[in-house]
């Protein structure tokens, strides 16, 4: 990551990606990525916004844990005018409280913020969106004490220094918990995932891979295994670049790297679709695999093979029309242009027209990123026996 700013710690950075599958460390470590930037309290939220049933994640600092009950009970609603403008904010911008509340001449006399001076000691704060997909609202948050002014340059400078591993790690917690809570496990029942995986050492090495990965892998040509069992693509330039991605995340995995995610997009032979292959970082905190085990977690997105794809809810989040949702289903079910106008008995331009509406609305650069939001916002968890 380039530009690290003085008083980075990668080794505390590699740590955010320990609460992925371990939730209770997240406590200890947001008080602890609080306090290296000169905050006091801090808090993780992550909210799926088109699956009600689906993942919400809230993690605070020990000292906010303490207020949390008055707070929901009486305070929240004061807050609820800064949701949206952090929602809609640019990914990784540092807001501040008179950002989320210009318009307020009263804004420290406010009941909430006078509670909070009062029981938990803070005033100011400094808030950040973790991630471009709407699908969820992710956010980190710190706030200081009230005895000092507002975050100086160089703490806001650290403060989004770190939310790269935080966007991640909170990406692989929405995966993490859901499995866990179902079969407490993680990385032993990835097969449970549907999402084609693969974990690898700092070598490419492969330690697991679930069923849909070794099912792409045995039917796609982009992807294979090596006799020695190392993940390779058969695309020179982005095999170059996953190898150089895969000891990357280890390096990041051991605290010695500071660059959380890469995400690798290889056409496919079609020409009209590519894979997307994602590679992050990984810990094994409680021990599944191999003991102190620190490498890779690849995701591979491929639009012609998937589990059944939902995509609830995208009609009133990203504003679709009916005609667009019944597009944008059969784009994710991996039918051509050309087969959905078939199904839908319309024309192929008229089909290329929605095609172009639909991913411009969900903000989509092609059909591979459409199915990589869906299943981001719908799990693929086989929860049966």
């Amino acid at each position: 990551m380039a530009g690290i700013p003085d008083g980075f710690d990668v080794g505390l950075a590699a740590r955010v990606f320990d609460a992925a599958i371990d939730q209770d460390l997240w406590a200890d470590l947001i008080h602890e990525l609080a306090i290296s930037f000169g905050a006091i309290t801090g808090c993780v939220i992550s909210v799926n916004q088109v699956n009600g049933d689906g993942f919400q994640g809230a993690w605070f600092s020990r000292e906010v844990q303490r207020a949390l009950q008055t707070y929901n009970d009486t305070l929240s609603k004061h807050e609820a005018d800064g949701i949206p403008i952090i929602a809609n904010s640019v990914p990784h911008t540092v807001l501040t409280e008179l950002d989320l509340w210009p318009d307020d001449p009263n804004l420290y006399s406010r009941p909430d913020f006078r509670w909070f001076e009062e029981n938990v000691g803070f005033r100011h704060r400094i808030a950040a969106k973790l991630s471009e997909d709407q699908t969820f609202f992710n956010t980190f948050a710190v706030q200081f004490h009230h005895s000092r002014g507002q975050a100086t340059a160089s703490e806001r400078e650290l403060f989004r220094a770190y939310l790269p591993f935080l966007e991640q790690s909170v990406r692989l917690a929405n995966v993490f918990q859901t499995l866990k809570q179902h079969f407490n496990a993680v990385l032993s029942v990835m097969d449970k995932y549907l999402v084609p995986v693969v974990i690898v050492d700092a070598n490419a090495r492969r330690i697991v891979s679930n069923k849909s990965a070794d099912t792409i892998i045995d039917n796609e040509g982009l992807v294979r295994f090596d006799p020695t069992g190392r993940l390779y693509l058969l695309n020179n330039t982005g095999n170059e670049r996953l190898r150089a991605a895969i000891s990357t995340a280890s390096y990041t995995a051991s605290g010695h790297e500071s660059a959380p995610v890469d995400a690798i997009q290889v056409p496919k032979a079609n020409g009209q679709d590519t894979l997307w292959i994602e590679v992050a970082p990984l810990r094994d905190t409680d021990q599944e695999l191999e003991s102190h085990f620190q490498g890779a977690i690849i995701k591979i997105y491929d639009p012609s093979y998937h589990p059944h794809i939902s995509i609830d809810g995208f009609g009133a989040i990203f504003n679709l029309t009916d005609g667009e949702m019944g597009v944008a289903r059969l784009m994710v079910d991996g039918l051509s242009t050309d087969e959905i106008a078939e199904m839908r008995g319309a024309s192929p331009n008229t089909v290329r027209t929605q095609i172009k509406s639909v991913l411009s609305k969900t903000r989509s650069s092609n059909r591979t990123a459409l199915v990589r939001k869906a299943l981001s916002a719908h799990l693929p968890i086989d929860v049966g026996s």
